[in-house]
């Protein structure tokens, strides 16, 4: 079950004391930044190719095949191949990072993002201006508030439910996809209508929307009216691979945040106690972040302190960023998350363990408080 979305809290963050972190960081990646940049580009599409390639060979292997254990594999493969077009260049093209050209990073982020079926102008609006901008924060980052069957924070209420969410956790982020899909971009579309219809209720935005839908029912769905299909093994099959790929995707994504060592700051009047480039160390964890390995299959989302604090760079130099977070992190004594991708998937499953407890109501908690003794005048 999703959860409706409110109007975001709109948090406060402190104002940056120079030489900020966030300064220094990006100062001391500059130079590396536009000498290389050009060249992290061409790696990213060199990428970008290799995997719509390799999708479109097991997309075609399957259609050629006669049904069985062999033609779901393919499925599968050719569904998480195709995952990694949004991952690889379809989320850099949202942050302007793939190309120079506004034009070419839109159409690409539609395009790979319509390969899943995924709004991508939705996305990026919600992934922008909600995730990057309060991270962790309950009642602004939609990551975190996305459904109510999740306890993700301590700040939001328990339900008797989340006793079992460390269980059933990776069965709804299986779902997640296709419910993002399928319904929840619907939703949020005709909400976007309602509260800013001149960019959302257009002519132009609508043939967006409903051009995503095609991308992926083209796929989907279109070889059934053109090949001769059974319809049910057919769609049990879509849906297997889909399930896949979607639970790929959020795994590799959740942990980054909804992790144990990770912060979720709370301030009852919005005013939070340090300034956004702290905050993005706070709620972050790296997972291999100097792996070339992890980059290449996942787009950088495993140096995902970089990303934030510097999302219009291209994902291919994230790697050398890592160090120069460390180091400038230690200078200010904030805790760098870095991990293992074991670490990173073990601390958000105990993480889902520790939400999953009842908290004690605040009467009790204080009762337990040790009364502070009266200095004496």
């Amino acid at each position: 079950m999703m959860q409706a979305q409110p109007k975001p809290r709109q948090y406060r963050f402190q104002k940056p004391q120079p030489p900020s972190f966030l300064e220094r960081v990006r100062g001391r990646a500059a130079a590396m930044i536009r000498a290389d940049e050009a060249a992290a580009r061409r790696s990213i599409w060199i990428k970008a190719a290799l995997w719509a390639v390799i999708g479109a060979v097991a997309y075609g292997a399957m259609l050629s095949s006669e049904p069985g254990v062999g033609t779901i594999g393919l499925g599968i493969l050719a569904a998480l191949a195709l995952t990694m077009l949004p991952i690889n260049i379809g989320h850099d093209a949202a942050h302007g990072a793939a190309s120079k050209s506004p034009l070419v990073n839109d159409l690409l982020m539609v395009a790979t993002f319509g390969v899943l079926g995924i709004s991508g102008r939705l996305w990026r609006h919600r992934h922008i201006h909600n995730h990057h901008m309060f991270s962790n924060l309950e009642g602004a980052d939609t990551d975190v508030d996305a459904t109510i069957l999740l306890r993700m924070t301590p700040h939001h209420p328990w339900l008797p439910i989340h006793r079992f969410q460390a269980f059933y956790a990776p069965l709804l982020y299986g779902v997640a996809v296709p419910l993002r899909v399928y319904v929840m971009d619907w939703y949020s579309l005709a909400i976007a209508r309602k509260d800013d219809p001149a960019k959302w209720a257009t002519p132009r935005m609508t043939a967006f929307f409903i051009g995503t839908k095609a991308i992926h029912l083209s796929l989907a769905i279109a070889p059934l009216f053109v090949l001769d299909l059974a319809v049910l093994p057919w769609l049990g099959g879509y849906l297997i691979s889909y399930m896949a790929a979607s639970t790929l995707l959020t795994l590799i994504l959740v942990g980054t945040h909804i992790h144990e060592e990770a912060a979720f700051p709370h301030a009852e009047d919005d005013r939070l106690e340090h300034d956004w480039g702290q905050h993005v160390v706070m709620t972050s964890c790296d997972w291999a972040p100097e792996s070339r390995i992890a980059a290449f299959f996942f787009g950088g989302l495993n140096a995902h302190t970089s990303h934030h604090l510097m999302p219009n760079v291209p994902h291919t130099l994230y790697t050398r960023l890592s160090p120069i977070l460390q180091e400038e992190a230690e200078r200010d004594g904030l805790p760098y998350h870095r991990m293992s991708m074991f670490g990173m998937l073990a601390g958000h499953y105990r993480h889902l363990r520790a939400m999953s407890v009842r908290p004690e109501p605040v009467a009790a908690q204080a009762a337990k408080t040790p009364a502070q003794p009266i200095a004496a005048e």
